[in-house]
């Protein structure tokens, strides 16, 4: 979640280095829309969608291309060559790099349905000169624009509609079925060599785990961006500190992985994670009632 932290320039840069050379929206790095500065809202909303669902697609294409050129011309790797053909070899690639570019696809398909409210209409000192007061809010991507009304409605929602079950939910599902077909068959040396990456640290009863992980990482990335439509900044923060907690408790009730080192690890990093987030309360809390206040008031009651 963006929160407003104020995190160390480094950090920033090394975040912008990596989603560029991914392919994932940032803007940190750059904006697909820089390359349209004179487009309107409007423009600019379609081009940052469309770059950060199709861009993806392009950097698994550049990278097979690269693989197959450095397998064909220049054998760089002969051991694997050997034991796996060149169209196996890509197919391989090709799972581990939609692995990999998972977050930044369903955090642009769940964009499409990121709405902000600003004004109500109703309250406040100037009620009846609220002019930004759609009861569905506003677009995150394009804050001229009105959720679920207009273009919104008739474009990207179906393109949200449709890319949330493509991209959100296709790799996932695709995944278990893809161990589901091979379970007999988990220990050949034919499907090791393919899929192992898939299973290979999970207890055998639970190979299907990955699937589980990207269901969690699906998680983590809907509040992320619907968090967003959250006023409250602690709001924000309260709802990532209960997925953490969800998350992290499926995790150590089930203990798929075969290592507990790797089960206690990863439970050690949601709760970095957990108290970090609950620390930065500390920063964007309101004071509230001091000590002294609250004494007083019980003492008058």
């Amino acid at each position: 979640m963006r929160l407003p932290v104020d995190y160390p320039s480094d950090m920033a840069k090394l975040s912008g280095a990596l989603s560029a050379v991914t392919g994932a929206e940032s803007a940190v790095a750059f904006s697909y829309s820089c390359f349209f500065p004179a487009d309107a809202s409007s423009g600019q909303a379609r081009t940052q969608l469309l770059g950060a669902l199709l861009v993806p697609f392009a950097v698994i294409a550049t990278s097979m291309i690269v693989w197959g050129a450095s397998s064909n011309f220049y054998r760089v790797l002969s051991q694997a060559d050997a034991t796996l053909g060149l169209n196996t070899q890509l197919w391989v690639m090709h799972v581990i790099a939609v692995f990999i570019l998972y977050p930044g696809w369903a955090q642009a398909a769940l964009s499409v349905f990121a709405c902000y409210k600003i004004d109500d209409g109703k309250t406040g000192l100037y009620a009846q000169n609220q002019k930004a007061a759609w009861r569905h809010g506003y677009w995150v991507r394009d804050m001229a624009q009105e959720c679920y009304t207009g273009v919104h409605l008739r474009l990207y929602v179906p393109i949200g509609i449709a890319s949330v079950i493509v991209l959100c939910f296709g790799p996932p599902l695709a995944s278990f079925l893809l161990l589901w077909k091979h379970r007999a068959e988990l220990g050949s040396k034919w499907v090791r060599q393919r899929y192992s990456f898939l299973y290979a640290r999970y207890k055998p009863r639970f190979f299907w785990w990955e699937s589980v992980l990207m269901l969690e990482e699906l998680a983590l990335v809907a509040v992320e961006v619907f968090g967003r439509g959250l006023k409250s900044v602690a709001h924000q923060i309260l709802v990532l500190l209960a997925a953490f907690t969800f998350i992290s408790a499926i995790n150590m009730a089930c203990s798929p992985s075969k290592l507990m080192v790797i089960t206690k690890l990863e439970f050690m990093s949601m709760t970095v994670l957990s108290l970090t987030v609950s620390l930065s309360l500390f920063f964007v809390v309101d004071d509230g009632l001091s000590a002294a206040d609250e004494v007083g008031g019980w003492t008058a009651w």
